[in-house]
């Protein structure tokens, strides 16, 4: 028996029906162990013919069926899998080509992991000839296995869609597409987008092999890119029968908002057809598209993925809640058919230069161990979208490992389309700067710290330079002090980052640790007797710092721009611009000092109130309160992955926050997300989205008398406790992750330059 049955729908393919068989039946996995079933879908060419001459070559395993009138894609493949004689089906178009180890990479582990679907990569190809990889451009990613066994699950991959967009680039068990009637609309265009998300929602395990093995041919013949043709209204008609198709199943009750996201993306993709497929876009259409949405999303941006439609896609969403007239109308699609002929020019340059259609994107290991794991996380979400990352080690001085100088050379040497670093490491250097302007590509830095520390990065970057801050203050800062030298500057908050879906939540009263601190502590004084070091010559500003540092424990609200210049008008000092900077950039070890001096103080005070509390992080020695009995040290130094499991062992995890006054921390988010309750001190940012929502609880650093009543309710009323961490985790999911910061990062780079924005 045949191992796998190959479905090759062929209408008018006279001219590529050869290259794509040739390229199945010299399949490393043998012909024995195929059987291709061809249907000719009524051609009114020699496609015929050809299948003819292939049967005559491989009777055995070649069975043609001709179909006398055009019913479209989704009825051939519904017929080719009705005569389908193997456990396994694949889906071919016949005019793409396949690896010749295509189907034994994707067999193997399917089969030995008892897998529903093994899907792989797919590379967009305008070769008119039979050609293939080389193996190192074969590459994609990493081998990934996905047990999709819970509504959770389900959910990500509806979203996620990790199978891919199309039946095409996978192989997939006949039993599962039978059982759950998982068949392909008839006699319609677009068949593909009604087909896919249920593959995605029925499938239990799949596996992605991390390699580009499917040739993806971009026909400009193909009736998707034909112009003025009335089908392409069946985005419509296919939308309506999906809505209609999932009611009838009952998925509604499961999966509503994410089928809802799955009706805006196409939406989205009818609104981009219409547009760019007619000479004309019928503004008929346009209303029918409309009504259907409205109906059945009044306002989109209250779904919890709204935040997906960014950009164009935005844009032509938001052209479905207008109230546009005709000629408004018209309007409008000549503004985004201009916006599409300059992202094409744009993508044209970027394959030209070796590019394809994703990004390749250069990031950074450092010898700050958090930004490396926040790199990996990046990496890994950029991947999913089929961009391609290097990341180079810039401890990596003596080419040990793939994360070298030398293999960062050998990535540069095609053109780069993204940077992005943190806190400018990467982004700083001479020979960096140099080569990042070279291929004029953007540069995106992330500061996890305060502008004021990084002033020779803002004066001298690459041109191409995003600057993302945690902090509204910070970015007016820059904008105040560095206008010129960065118009491109926008708020970006933390992200936490997902528990993995196979460690279960430790229950509430379970929990190991009542109240969690992560973070370091040293004493305040040991950082102000450093600032002798920074002027030695001039013992009245050693002073100034001092009356900051005093002004600072004074009034908790002040930024520390506020108390330098609140401190300089106090003592009546006038100062020229470049030494304001210069106070400014230098008062850093003011800035390490209060918050150490307020981390002190909110440990005191839960640790005189009697109450278990764990400190992870180094230099807790130095601090009083660890002589109390009920002040337990963990661990000194820990790599940033094993301190989430610690928090997910806490009831409360506490956070100080590093003087962000209109600003996010990550550890809030974290903790959300390892569904535990952060207590923290506020931000106007922190304050406006968290804190009416009942999901973050705010002490004040002016009040810390209030602080232990706080802590003492919450750890007493754990149904309280467990609400608030819900609604907080399930905000924090939708609104705070990687995969929304990578959406920002990328969104930043279509469109650079961004200038003023606010993401969240």
């Amino acid at each position: 028996m045949r191992k796998i049955s190959v479905i090759i729908p062929c209408y008018n393919a006279a001219s590529y029906v050869d290259r794509c068989i040739t390229s199945i039946v010299v399949q490393t996995i043998g012909i024995d162990n195929l059987e291709i079933i061809c249907i000719d879908d009524a051609s009114t060419d020699h496609t015929w013919e050809h299948l003819q001459k292939w049967e005559q070559k491989f009777p055995e395993n070649i069975l043609l069926i001709r179909q006398e009138v055009n019913r479209r894609q989704g009825a051939a493949r519904n017929v080719g899998l009705q005569y389908a004689s193997a456990d396994w089906v694949a889906f071919v178009d016949a005019d793409d080509w396949l690896e010749p180890d295509y189907f034994e990479q994707l067999y193997i582990p399917a089969e030995r992991f008892a897998c529903d679907v093994a899907a792989c990569g797919i590379e967009t190809d305008y070769a008119a000839d039979l050609v293939y990889f080389k193996e190192e451009d074969r590459e994609k990613g990493k081998d990934q296995y996905i047990q999709s066994d819970t509504n959770a699950k389900k959910k990500e991959m509806l979203i996620c869609k990790p199978l891919g967009e199309g039946p095409w680039a996978k192989i997939i068990r006949k039993e599962l597409l039978l059982k759950y009637q998982i068949f392909f609309p008839e006699e319609l265009f677009y068949e593909d987008n009604f087909w896919i998300p249920l593959l995605h929602i029925y499938v239990h395990h799949a596996c992605v092999i991390g390699k580009k093995l499917y040739h993806y041919f971009v026909n400009p013949q193909s009736t998707i890119y034909k112009k003025n043709e009335s089908y392409h209204v069946d985005w419509i008609t296919i939308q309506l029968r999906k809505w209609r198709d999932y009611g009838e199943r009952g998925l509604f009750k499961l999966y509503r908002e994410e089928l809802e996201c799955d009706l805006l993306y196409n939406a989205v993709c009818f609104m981009k057809t219409l547009i760019l497929r007619y000479d004309q876009p019928s503004f008929s259409y346009y209303q029918l598209e409309k009504q259907l949405i409205q109906q059945r999303i009044p306002d989109y941006k209250t779904s919890p993925y709204a935040n997906i439609f960014t950009g164009i896609a935005g844009v032509l969403l938001d052209s479905l809640y207008l109230s546009m007239n005709k000629k408004e109308f018209q309007e409008f699609t000549g503004k985004v058919k201009q916006y599409y002929a300059l992202n094409g020019k744009m993508q044209a340059e970027r394959k030209d230069s070796g590019t394809g259609n994703g990004f390749r994107i250069v990031m950074f290991y450092s010898e700050t161990e958090s930004f490396n794991f926040f790199t990996d996380q990046l990496r890994k979400e950029f991947e999913k979208r089929g961009h391609e990352v290097f990341i180079c080690d810039l401890e990596d001085t003596e080419d040990k490992t793939e994360h070298s100088y030398s293999r960062l050379n050998q990535f540069i040497s095609k053109k780069v389309d993204l940077v992005i670093c943190f806190d400018g490491l990467g982004t700083r250097e001479e020979q960096f700067i140099e080569q990042w302007n070279r291929h004029q590509a953007v540069v995106v830095d992330i500061l996890m710290d305060p502008p004021f520390r990084f002033h020779p990065t803002l004066e001298k970057h690459p041109e191409k330079y995003q600057l993302f801050c945690c902090d509204l203050e910070h970015v007016k800062y820059v904008k105040k002090y560095f206008a010129e030298e960065v118009p491109a500057v926008a708020f970006m908050p933390h992200v936490g980052t997902l528990g993995k879906e196979d460690v279960p939540v430790i229950p509430y009263e379970m929990r190991k640790y009542d109240i969690l601190f992560s973070g370091s502590y040293a004493a305040p004084e040991s950082y102000l007797e450093k600032i002798p070091e920074l002027f030695p010559d001039d013992p009245r500003i050693c002073r100034l710092y001092r009356c900051i540092y005093d002004l600072l424990l004074k009034d908790s609200s002040l930024t520390i721009e506020e108390a330098v210049l609140g401190t300089l008008n106090k003592n009546g000092w006038s100062v020229s611009d470049s030494m304001l900077k210069t106070l400014l950039n230098r008062s850093l070890y003011v800035d390490w000092a209060v918050r150490m001096y307020y981390r002190g103080q909110v440990v005191s005070v839960l640790a005189e109130a009697g109450f278990d509390l764990y400190l992870l992080g180094q230099g807790w020695e130095a601090h009083p309160s660890i002589k109390h009995t009920n002040v337990h040290r963990i661990e000194g130094q820990v790599p940033y992955e094993k301190s989430l499991a610690y928090m997910a062992d806490a009831k409360l995890n506490l956070n100080v926050m590093p003087w962000f006054k209109a600003g996010t921390h990550d550890r809030i988010f974290n903790t959300l997300l390892r569904h535990s309750l952060p207590l923290t001190d506020p931000s106007s940012w922190i304050t406006e989205n968290f804190a009416g929502g009942g999901n973050i609880v705010l002490y004040d650093l002016d009040h810390l008398e209030c602080l232990p009543e706080i802590v003492h309710e919450l750890l007493e009323d754990s149904v309280k406790a467990e609400t608030m961490i819900q609604k907080g985790y399930e905000m924090v999911r939708q609104k705070f992750t990687w995969t929304n910061c990578a959406d920002w990062i990328l969104d930043a780079a279509k469109h650079y330059p961004v200038g003023e924005g606010k993401h969240g």
